[in-house]
């Protein structure tokens, strides 16, 4: 039993975690990576606090550290670090869910958990994208490279805004791969480990593989969402 805050609650195992704090489909690379050490994570962060928020607050911080290391010629550790964050995310998504089980999030803690996932996910780490490619190529690169991921942005929310209940992406993925257990898809999990090889090889090809995609994925998300109107 632990105490915290005068709330009393049961720590659950990496495993239980896992089991009942996870969401039920991931993407591949996902599911047998980072949601297999999440756990660890959020097992270790439950002994100190239950508020999500705090969390979130880590993954800046890491994503500072993560262009200093860049900045500094690190690669290998910024590799490691774009990963760290990815673990952190969700660890905090796990740390939040098991905290519906003991208390009711309050609406200013929704509203500050939504403005640090987009400070973290629109600011911040696609200055690191821009960076890679600034480093690892020129100025017109980091620009083509942060343009694509906010082409992406902008796919994606076209198609949440005028078509909230469509899914065609869906429909998608099971015609041209059957039903899978896993998410198919350029998702952010892809994206963010293309800047990982990019900074972990220093070459500037997997940020050229995450622009074709983007710009792929993007302009067919628009083409198939304008023909169903």
């Amino acid at each position: 039993m632990f105490i915290l805050l005068n709330m009393k609650y049961e720590i659950p195992s990496p495993r239980e975690i896992r089991k009942s704090f996870q969401k039920s489909k991931y993407s591949f690379i996902e599911y047998h990576i980072h949601r297999r050490i999440s756990p660890y994570f959020t097992w270790f962060f439950l002994h100190f606090t239950i508020i999500a928020e705090l969390i979130a607050l880590l993954t800046p911080l890491i994503d500072l550290i993560t262009l200093y290391s860049m900045s500094n010629g690190n690669f290998i550790l910024a590799a490691i670090l774009t990963q760290v964050h990815i673990i952190l995310d969700s660890s905090d998504g796990e740390i939040a869910r098991f905290r519906k089980t003991i208390v009711k999030r309050s609406k200013s803690q929704e509203a500050f958990g939504g403005f640090a996932d987009s400070i973290v996910g629109m600011i911040i780490f696609p200055f690191i994208i821009f960076y890679t490619g600034f480093i690892f190529g020129n100025l017109i690169i980091g620009l083509i490279s942060i343009g694509a991921f906010y082409l992406m942005v902008f796919s994606s929310a076209y198609a949440k805004v005028y078509f909230p209940k469509s899914e065609i992406g869906a429909k998608l993925r099971e015609k041209a791969f059957g039903k899978r257990k896993y998410k198919w898809g350029f998702n952010s999990i892809i994206q963010k480990s293309l800047v990982t090889l990019a900074l972990l090889f220093q070459s500037i090809i997997f940020l050229w593989i995450f622009v074709g995609g983007a710009v792929v994925v993007s302009l067919l998300r628009i083409y198939l969402l304008y023909k169903q109107k």
